[in-house]
């Protein structure tokens, strides 16, 4: 129990740091520019974030929001976006919109409205919260399922069902 109420903490804490759900959240305060002095995790997160977007010749793009934004625009209106708008929407989020300056600081380069850490924060806190738990429950085997972002650690293997992706029905058997 002991051990639940820190990973629920630590989940909750983060998630408020993170949330783009929620205009109070240090993300959102800071891509309005209102935030001048990030946190610890907020710069851990950020770093992390432009890394991959690095690493992964902007397959990971913290704001390809900009580009979900206009999709949810054509299914609103009806029709696809054009090939060419398309092209032009990612080539204008090809390169990262903030960079980290020499203290480890989130810097905006461009507009930063639309960015987006969800594809890598949950996982991100996931991890977090495992480690918040170990340092004061080193030897307990913990699982945690953060809407399906799953963490073991632990001596024993888990197993684990694979929902059938083209069925998504509750209770269904896993296919693996």
């Amino acid at each position: 129990a002991q051990v639940d109420a820190l990973v629920v903490a630590e989940i909750g804490r983060l998630q408020q740091i993170f949330s783009i759900f929620d205009s109070s959240s240090e993300f959102e305060r800071w891509k309005r520019g209102e935030v001048s002095d990030p946190s610890e995790e907020f710069r851990e997160l950020m770093a992390d974030a432009l890394e991959w977007q690095v690493r992964s010749g902007g397959s990971f793009n913290t704001a390809a929001g900009v580009v979900s934004a206009r999709w949810r625009t054509a299914a609103a209106e009806g029709r696809e976006p054009s090939p060419d708008e398309l092209a032009s929407l990612a080539a204008s989020i090809a390169q990262p919109r903030f960079r980290i300056d020499d203290g480890g600081i989130p810097v905006a380069l461009d507009d930063c409205s639309a960015l987006d850490l969800n594809a890598i924060a949950k996982g991100w806190i996931v991890d977090r919260a495992l480690e918040v738990s170990l340092r004061q429950h080193p030897d307990t085997a913990i699982v945690i399922n953060a809407g399906g972002d799953l963490l073991h650690h632990g001596p024993e293997p888990l197993r684990v069902g694979i929902e059938n992706p083209l069925r998504p029905y509750d209770n269904e058997p896993p296919v693996a």
